[in-house]
């Protein structure tokens, strides 16, 4: 039950809506095909005679490609000829441009008739228009923002056009779809979709897209493959090596810093081919269930990435000396000193540059290298709700081109305009950190996370772009409650690690709270820890207004002393209304109504969680507790009838039996308001949700 509530609750905060929620956590597989647009393209390729599938060179490009040739070459067999050309960065470029719509007319005029743009071509206005009047067929597959003008192909498969319906596929999973259609026709469909749905997944992980909808449920497959020891020979011979011993990935980390690294190593440095065999020879072994040939490959490719690895160094290394002198980390977007090409493979890797730069400043960054007169690179942005296509768009008269996503880009722009766009460009936006946060829990119901966050965590995973691990705000944390000790939590015998743990050591143990971000690993492979990163620790130090309606309280309200209150609350609207509005507060009651009232929420409320800053189960309140409630809870200043009462507020229910025993003489440093709320609405009354 508290593992559902829990959800809800994450879910909520991160403004999913009611069926939203119901999908995420219940759906995780269903598969929904659009047969009726596919249709349109079988129709189009079985009246074709030669096709020719351009892709692109990087993981998504090189999977959807190849899965793309391998079901067209199944279904149609020696009856049509099929080629594959994926463009090499260095000699063509990305995609359908100029370079590589010559060779294309050079290389193949009067040998095809249709091409099949896959990863590409959304925003090759021109070119497509150039290959229409060579008489050519053209099917764009792809899932880039365009320009300002949608190319004029036969057909367009793109997740945001003509309502296909998949808001957040990347070119892989857009063609996995397709694929999926296309194995009706085709026999042994189950060991096909099996291993397009591993390479799908893989390339989802890969091209950094979120981990939403369809893409949540083609990635929550591929792991769920994983768990049942399914993985291509050829990936898992590739993942072995890397590793250092046999052994099955088992995580997103496993994916994106290990396989797809490797696969990317050879469009980035090299000849893309080189993955797009194995990846091919991959899906044709898992078919046929005959050994391919993959060592050649393999060993391409790591040797491939070694040199990968060490260009990148380079490149980094001379990147962070110029931020760090010239303090470009002082602007709101991180634009260094192009670089002067040196061997041409400098391009190859500037987009992981970006990315490690962004991710360690956590700011858009661009890296930029000069060939001739024109500087080509990446852009990398780590910010959530800020889409760098539309920054850059508002200068793209001093830009030759660019294109990609909100959090990653390509640009190239003359080097004549570069010191102008920087200087336009580096402060153009004022990017405002604020922690999200999707939990804001009290120890009480904290410890209860614990106990369910293996089975929260089941169904949340995969984490990735837009489906992150939770990030939890506990009100009144302190070292009592968590006994921190030798590295350690300790609650309830869960053992929850937070790093550095040193910083929590010596917090203060009044009005402290903690944002903390779960990360779950396997500690040599024998205990299961939950890692929490420790993210900030800040101590309230401002006091805030919040007005009261006067009618909740006497016409007069004096500091330094204690008041007695009865309010009652008639739906549960007015409840949640009444307690959201206070962010320090103590709850007296007994663990069956604080549990009640969680779930109550839970099912009936879109407001966020209320957490009480404490919450206390006792019969009697005397001196001592109510001096240690008022060292505890802060002091808020209410206005009340344009009176202003500084002190603290405590809440119990008039179901709940309380005495108090205070010492008439009690000397009070802090006004109290004890606040009694009648809820008899809970106790199965008629809802009014209209408070």
């Amino acid at each position: 039950m508290w593992d559902s509530i829990f959800l809800k609750h994450i879910l909520k905060n991160r403004n999913f809506t009611e069926e939203e929620i119901e999908k995420y956590i219940n759906q995780h597989y269903t598969q929904d095909i659009k047969i009726p647009y596919f249709y349109s393209f079988l129709n189009l390729v079985k009246k074709s005679n030669s096709i020719l599938i351009v892709g692109d060179y990087d993981v998504d490009g090189v999977v959807s490609t190849s899965m793309l040739f391998f079901v067209l070459k199944q279904l149609f067999g020696n009856e049509k000829k099929i080629n594959v050309f994926i463009p090499n960065r260095f000699r063509h470029g990305y995609g359908l441009n100029k370079n590589t719509v010559e060779f294309i007319i050079n290389q193949y005029r009067g040998k095809i008739d249709t091409i099949i743009t896959v990863d590409n071509g959304i925003s090759s206005y021109n070119e497509i228009e150039c290959l229409k009047k060579e008489g050519l067929k053209i099917i764009v597959i792809d899932h880039h923002k365009p320009d300002h003008h949608v190319p004029k192909a036969d057909i367009i498969v793109h997740p945001h056009f003509f309502d296909i319906g998949y808001g957040y596929l990347c070119a892989s999973g857009l063609v996995y779809k397709l694929s999926l259609f296309l194995l009706n026709w085709i026999k042994n469909n189950e060991t096909l979709e099996k291993v397009f749905t591993f390479l799908a997944g893989m390339a989802t992980i890969a091209d950094v897209v979120p981990l939403l909808e369809d893409n949540r449920k083609i990635v929550k497959k591929m792991f769920g493959l994983l768990r049942s020891q399914y993985i291509p020979y050829p990936i898992f011979r590739m993942f072995s090596k890397a590793y250092g011993k046999e052994t099955i990935p088992s995580n997103s980390f496993h994916f994106s810093y290990i396989i797809i690294p490797r696969l990317n190593a050879p469009g980035r440095i090299d000849d893309p081919l080189i993955s797009f065999k194995l990846i091919y020879k991959t899906i044709k072994q898992s078919y046929t269930n005959e050994e391919e040939d993959i060592e050649t490959e393999l060993q391409e490719i790591e040797n491939i990435n070694i040199r990968r690895q060490q260009i990148q160094k380079k490149i980094l290394d001379k990147i962070i000396k110029n931020i760090q002198e010239k303090e470009f980390y002082n602007n709101s977007i991180i634009i260094p000193d192009y670089i002067e090409e040196e061997n041409g493979l400098e391009l190859g890797v500037v987009g992981i540059v970006a990315g490690k730069i962004s991710n360690h400043y956590k700011k858009p960054t661009f890296i930029l290298v000069k060939r001739g007169d024109v500087l080509k690179g990446s852009i990398r942005n780590p910010i959530d709700g800020l889409d760098i296509t539309d920054v850059i768009s508002n200068y793209k008269e001093l830009v030759i081109k660019f294109g990609g996503h909100k959090k990653a880009a390509g640009l190239e722009i003359s080097v004549k305009n570069f010191d102008e766009f920087r200087k336009k460009i580096q402060n153009s936006v004022n990017l405002k950190y604020k922690q999200n946060v999707d939990l804001e829990l009290s120890p009480y119901f904290f410890t209860k996370f614990i106990k369910n966050i293996d089975r929260i965590i089941s169904i949340m995973e995969p984490f990735g772009e837009n489906n992150e691990k939770p990030t939890i705000k506990i009100e009144d944390f302190n070292n009592k409650f968590f006994n921190v000790n030798n590295n350690y939590l300790l609650i309830d015998n869960n053992k929850v690690f937070i790093n550095p743990v040193e910083s929590l050591i010596n917090i203060p143990e009044n009005d402290s709270k903690i944002f903390l971000k779960f990360n779950k690993i396997d500690y040599k492979g024998k205990e299961k820890f939950i890692f929490l990163e420790n993210l900030s620790v800040q101590k309230e130090t401002n006091l805030s207004n919040v007005k009261i309606d006067r009618i909740l309280f006497v016409e007069k309200i004096y500091s330094n002393s204690i008041h007695f209150v009865k309010i009652s609350i008639k739906s549960e609207n007015s409840l949640f209304l009444f307690l959201n509005s206070y962010n320090n507060y103590a709850i007296i009651t007994n663990k069956e109504m604080y549990e009640r009232i969680f779930v109550f929420k839970s099912e009936y409320s879109n407001n966020r969680i209320f957490s009480p800053h404490i919450f206390i189960e006792k019969n009697i309140i005397n001196n001592e507790d109510l001096q240690e409630l008022l060292e505890k809870l802060p002091e808020k200043i209410f206005i009340t009838n344009k009176d202003v009462f500084k002190g603290i507020i405590i809440v119990y229910f008039d179901n709940y039996p309380l005495r108090f025993n205070f010492d008439p003489e009690i000397n009070l440093r802090k006004g109290v308001i004890f606040i009694k709320l009648s809820l008899d609405f809970i106790e199965g009354k008629e809802i009014n949700k209209d408070g």
